[in-house]
């Protein structure tokens, strides 16, 4: 049997499947050439598919619409993203939170408020029942801090604010790894997960080692972003055997 049947076949026992959305089926304004036909391939086969995403600042009816506009017919049920799972989250372990400080877009305000819930006003008189935040720390992460500290502000959020952004610069890195692990975890391959933590447990031991050394903030803020970079390398090596290893695997059955 040729390798594709071989692999057309076991799609076929995929009952559904869930999709990101920016940099998997379009990237920003633009369509990828394969997406229409993937997703009509997926109805073809009877796969359900949902698109996920983990960026609050538009609301679902914004992504119906953008959606829309590249070509792609979709529905509010085939939509989850992590205001609707926020929501969710809230609606089940915190009922009794109705009043929320919303530090988001005015899109992903409005989601909230059409969800049943009362947005608060900036002002320290207007005690909200809960903070939901939707920002991207890396940017305003610094005023945030001030919900947290009341004592020797000037000198922590100061460190906050390198953290944050020492950090917020290797979220692509971190993604890959997390991406790579669940996927590997999925296929079977129990093992290169485990040892991609190891790598990382090395970077950071490595890096805070160092920092310790030069006695630099800076420097130890860097311990996690230098460990996601090893297990990301080691990963993309990994991604490689597994690749051939399921090969052989398929072309054996």
């Amino acid at each position: 049997m040729d390798i594709n049947e071989i692999i057309l076949e076991k799609v076929r026992r995929v009952k559904h499947v869930a999709l990101d959305m920016d940099g998997t089926i379009y990237n920003g304004g633009t369509l990828f050439p394969f997406t229409i036909d993937f997703l009509d391939k997926m109805k073809e086969l009877g796969i359900g598919y949902s698109f996920l995403t983990n960026n609050p600042s538009r609301s679902t009816n914004d992504y119906l619409k953008h959606l829309n506009d590249m070509g792609i017919k979709a529905s509010k049920d085939e939509f989850y993203t992590s205001a609707q799972a926020t929501i969710d989250y809230l609606r089940l372990y915190r009922a009794d939170c109705k009043r929320l400080f919303i530090l988001g877009t005015p899109s992903m305000i409005k989601e909230f408020e059409e969800a049943g819930f009362e947005s608060t006003m900036d002002d320290a008189n207007d005690e909200p029942d809960a903070v939901v935040v939707g920002f991207v720390l890396f940017f305003v992460g610094k005023s945030f801090s001030y919900l947290f500290i009341s004592d020797n502000a000037e000198a922590v959020i100061p460190m906050v604010d390198t953290y944050l952004r020492c950090v917020g610069m290797f979220m692509i890195p971190l993604y890959v790894v997390n991406c790579y692990r669940n996927g590997f975890q999925g296929m079977g391959y129990g093992l290169l997960p485990m040892l991609s933590g190891v790598a990382e447990l090395i970077g950071r031991g490595v890096m805070a080692v160092v920092a310790a050394d030069a006695r630099s903030y800076t420097m130890a803020c860097m311990a996690s972003p230098f460990a996601w970079i090893v297990a990301t390398v080691l990963l993309i090596v990994l991604y490689f055997y597994v690749m051939k290893d399921m090969k052989r695997k398929l072309c054996l059955q």
